[in-house]
């Protein structure tokens, strides 16, 4: 798997099969992620899992590359996996802008929000 295109810091995803799976690149084939038991190492491609993986675009990030890679080592071993508020897309978005936020969880409460308004319709 090429993975020598990636920059120091830059925020990975790749497809699983019902979400996006999320962490930083930290150069010599290595990505830091949340995993369901904490925040860790592992080569890109056990991240990737044979899936393609994507860099997420940060146009509006204030941190380098470098100090991506120091905040994403600074929360290495925590272990607070939260699928709603503290998930692997959090981490990553936190590590690139600061912000902790995961548009796959925002997409998952507007789509129940809009089932729950046709069922109450419905009534």
């Amino acid at each position: 798997m090429e993975h020598k295109k990636f920059k120091v810091g830059c925020h990975l995803k790749a497809g699983r099969l019902l979400y996006e799976h999320h962490g930083i690149y930290i150069g010599e084939g290595l990505v830091i992620h949340y995993a369901f038991d904490g925040i860790t190492v592992d080569t890109v491609e056990k991240f990737a899992r044979g899936e393609i993986m994507e860099e997420v675009p940060h146009f509006d990030s204030h941190y380098t590359g470098e100090e991506i890679r120091k905040r994403a080592f600074s929360r290495l071993g925590e272990d607070r996996y939260d699928l709603v508020s503290n998930n692997c897309e959090h981490f990553a978005n936190w590590c690139c802008t600061g912000e902790a936020e995961s548009e796959q969880v925002e997409e998952a409460v507007r789509l129940a929000g809009t089932l729950l308004l046709k069922i109450l319709e419905g009534c």
